[in-house]
């Protein structure tokens, strides 16, 4: 897996943007090369941005373009928030708001993973039963 900053690179990401990701994830302590590029979501609120990976990425198959999870995982959380506090504690995920431009109507918001000290063990993202052919890019819908 290439480092970080190479993977948002590749993807067309500005590199005054990667820097502030960067320094980003450097101050919550995450393992820079060990990190993952999951997904990017415009939406106008961090909560819609969260709520649209959750539901745009994981459902129907609970598969991811990196990463799969097991389909009990939605069903045992009734809010958005707890989903997510599992994702931050058990899968290390973490979502950076990007600053936007001012003729921006939403915001971007971009998804990883990696370690970092709030995730104190194994990633278990099970990327061998991702589907590689899944979008990372998704648009908060009303």
């Amino acid at each position: 897996m290439p480092p970080l900053a190479d993977q948002l690179l590749a993807m067309g990401m500005r590199e005054l943007d990667i820097s502030l990701v960067l320094a980003r994830l450097m101050d919550e302590q995450y393992e820079l090369n060990a990190t993952l590029f999951l997904a990017e979501v415009q939406a106008p609120t961090r909560i819609k941005a969260i709520e649209t990976f959750l539901w745009s990425h994981l459902q129907p198959s609970f598969l991811g373009h990196h990463f799969a999870l097991d389909p009990s995982f939605v069903k045992n959380h009734i809010d958005w928030a707890g989903a997510w506090r599992q994702l931050r504690q058990q899968h290390g995920m973490s979502c950076i708001q990007i600053p936007k431009d001012p003729q921006q109507t939403m915001v971007r918001f971009l998804f990883v993973a990696g370690p970092n000290p709030l995730c104190t063990g194994d990633l278990n993202l099970n990327s061998d039963g991702a589907n590689h052919h899944l979008a990372t890019q998704f648009t908060w819908t009303p």
